[in-house]
């Protein structure tokens, strides 16, 4: 797979990932050729790259098969967008709904053991989170997946990816989409989400709450010891 900056894209080309608008209905399905005019809506849209099959028009290949299926995403990327607006509206959410969404990802993910081929979706608009926790959690289940682990973790493991940026609700929306540079404070608001997130899932009534409220807290750390919060 071939990622290309949206001036780079030449009618005939081969999409490898969809893109869906606001509501979660596909924008443009994976699999498909470029025309002019969808060139040009993609540029119009803002959305900066877009992976393809082949640099060459003329050598159209077929996007491999995804490690979930498109169903199973786009139903996960709308569990993770109710769960957030729970927690926004009541300062709880339904952990049942995570739990399903989660069976759902390892379930994928373990029948494909030997596809590797992660091709992450685009989402247009303010939903760009919840698609990011999607990905996060398909990601990190992989890698618990070659690591030999249990499905028990990999569901753990799911659960902590898909939440993992819960603490984004106390965010500002105008600093948390704004497309240019922050400031130096708005980065320091920005930097409170891990410890936001930790306070919104170690109150969880679920046996797993303290290991998720670190997965959260932890997420931005990094192993040379940079990062934060700490």
């Amino acid at each position: 797979m071939i990622r290309l900056k949206s001036n780079q894209l030449k009618v005939g080309m081969v999409t490898a990932q969809s893109i869906f608008n606001e509501k979660g209905a596909p924008f443009l399905v994976r699999g498909t050729p470029l025309t002019d005019r969808y060139i040009y809506r993609l540029r119009q849209l803002s959305v900066p790259e877009l992976h393809v099959t082949s640099l060459s028009a003329d050598f159209q290949l077929p996007p491999p098969p995804d490690v979930i299926e498109e169903r199973t995403r786009v139903q996960a990327v709308d569990s993770v967008a109710e769960t957030f607006r729970q927690a926004e509206v009541n300062g709880q959410f339904d952990m049942n709904l995570m739990e399903q969404c989660a069976d759902l990802l390892v379930r994928d993910i373990m029948t494909k053991k030997k596809n590797l081929v992660q091709i992450t979706d685009i989402r247009l608009h303010d939903s760009y989170t919840f698609s990011h926790s999607v990905n996060v959690a398909v990601l990190a289940t992989m890698l618990g997946n070659l690591c030999g682990y249990s499905k028990s973790k990999l569901q753990v493991i799911t659960l902590g990816g898909l939440l993992h940026d819960i603490g984004k609700l106390a965010v500002p929306t105008p600093i948390l989409n704004k497309t240019s540079s922050l400031t130096a404070d708005e980065f320091k608001i920005i930097r409170r989400h891990p410890s936001e997130g930790r306070k919104i899932l170690k109150e969880l009534n679920s046996p797993i709450a303290s290991i998720l409220a670190i997965i959260a807290v932890q997420h931005h750390e990094h192993l040379d010891g940079s990062g934060y919060p700490y």
